[in-house]
């Protein structure tokens, strides 16, 4: 039986620093109310309520953040709808990732794109429904559409794969900075920067609650090891850079708040270019805003 998640910050504070116009939020997820959507058998967690589209956007305003990609959650498999509803609802201002199955035919990922998907996601931690060996047939469809390949993988096992991904025709884009961990440090996002250094990979420096020791999912965030990461990863490519809130804090307990989410990628890239940099230039870039 799946876990529920706990619901997120009811009332995230607003942010120290203030945000650029166009500020995207590169990562969250939304979920319709429960019985709308059939849930997958094999799922991770179950969501809470107030996880949908009006109280994400209430945050988003909150934060002063205007645009968004929303990642489709594996909780409901390759059923894209709680995501595509989310987009139409928002008449094109948001983009979206979807979750495909490989067998997919080509009517369906034309629907995925006119509604906003610029994207797959694979889930390398959690496997699900399309695999990195599927990837070599499904790519070049992706390709075609102009979509990136995200990944939720840990930059530990990149070197065993980078030359596979590389050799895909599509941009790369890494979650979470790779979750990297407490024990490893610095050490853990190495793999990275060889990957940065090619121009097609991307890097969300986001879920900085998600470094912890492992294999102790209770240790608590080591924020000051974060930022140092964060930073590390920036200076290296910061036109390669993303952020995301990771709303609703699926795998985080307790949920963090918002507003310190921003003000700590504003310690990471240090002033209002920085700032600019990832949250408005590299998603227009990436996932395809009109310039503000």
């Amino acid at each position: 039986m799946t876990h529920r998640i706990s619901p997120p910050c009811p009332r995230p504070r607003r942010p120290r620093v203030a945000l650029p116009a166009a500020a995207c939020d590169c990562h969250a997820h939304v979920f319709a109310p429960a019985g709308v959507y059939p849930y997958a058998e094999r799922r991770p967690y179950t969501p809470a309520d107030g996880t949908g589209l009006a109280a994400y956007r209430a945050m988003l305003q909150g934060i002063g953040a205007t645009r968004a990609v929303l990642v489709h959650s594996n909780i409901y498999g390759p059923d894209n709808r709680a995501t595509t509803d989310a987009l139409a609802e928002m008449g094109g201002a948001f983009r979206g990732i979807a979750l495909v199955r490989p067998e997919i035919d080509e009517r369906a990922l034309q629907a995925l794109a006119a509604a906003g998907m610029r994207g797959i996601r694979i889930n390398l931690e959690f496997p699900g429904e399309t695999t990195l060996d599927d990837m070599t047939a499904l790519a070049p469809r992706l390709a075609r559409l102009g979509w990136h390949l995200q990944l939720l993988v840990r930059a530990e096992r990149l070197p065993e794969i980078a030359n596979r991904l590389l050799a895909l025709p599509l941009e790369l884009v890494i979650d979470h900075m790779g979750l990297p961990s407490a024990e490893a440090g610095l050490a853990s996002v190495r793999s990275l920067l060889p990957l940065l250094a090619t121009g097609r990979v991307w890097v969300k420096l986001s879920a900085p609650y998600y470094v912890t020791s492992q294999p102790r999912p209770d240790a608590p965030p080591d924020d000051r090891l974060a930022t140092a990461i964060a930073r590390h990863l920036f200076e290296a490519r910061p036109d390669r850079m993303l952020w995301g809130s990771n709303w609703p804090h699926p795998h985080s307990a307790p949920v963090p708040d918002e507003g310190d989410l921003v003000d700590w990628l504003a310690e990471v890239v240090a002033d209002e270019a920085g700032l600019d940099q990832v949250l408005v230039r590299n998603p227009a870039r990436l996932y395809g805003f009109d310039a503000p």
